[in-house]
């Protein structure tokens, strides 16, 4: 890896230690790492994990939002639906990720925002199959699904936010499963 990448080796071990704490790799003993490989069983608990800390991040957000982020959070999903609309999933991609990372900061907890980075770093292969597969239906359905959550931030209420942002998740997880694992389970 250090001469494909063209870096050092401590530069290489400390990514491998990044991933490690991520839980995304595997270290054995004399046989290197090996990419983590999580069964559908292990990827649904991981989701009910990120529902009870999207819920609580929404819960805990004072609403209504404030002018400057109803304005952020609704120009990050101007910027994203462009972005789909040239199908350039590699920049609508980065854009969701800050859209949500925006909303979630909302929540004023320091704590709660960097478990809900963890675990969006842990699904990150699970939430980003729409992008991966060019899966545009799904991809299209994500700009009305961000816009129902702008619109509870800026006049919603903190039930309705928990309950978008929970939602939202269902599909993409989903259709991981499916493609993955099949739908027989």
């Amino acid at each position: 890896m250090s001469s494909r990448f063209s870096v050092g080796r401590h530069v290489v071990r400390a990514a491998l230690d990044e991933l490690d704490r991520a839980g995304l790799i595997l270290r054995r003993p004399n046989r290197g790492a090996t990419v983590r490989d999580y069964t559908a069983a292990e990827i649904r608990q991981m989701y009910d994990v990120r529902r009870i800390l999207h819920r609580e991040a929404a819960m805990r957000t004072k609403l209504p939002g404030s002018p400057e982020l109803v304005s952020r959070l609704r120009g990050i999903n101007d910027e994203y639906r462009n972005a789909v609309a040239k199908e350039d999933l590699f920049k609508a991609t980065q854009l969701n990720d800050r859209f949500h990372q925006a909303l979630n900061a909302a929540c004023d907890n320091t704590f709660l925002v960097e478990l809900i980075e963890q675990y969006w770093l842990k699904t990150a292969s699970v939430h980003s199959r729409s992008y991966a597969t060019r899966n545009m239906a799904r991809i299209f359905e994500t700009i009305g699904e961000h816009d129902a959550m702008v619109r509870a931030v800026e006049a919603g209420t903190n039930e309705e936010l928990a309950a978008l942002a929970i939602e939202h998740m269902g599909p993409g997880l989903d259709l991981f499963i499916s493609s993955v694992y099949g739908s027989g389970t």
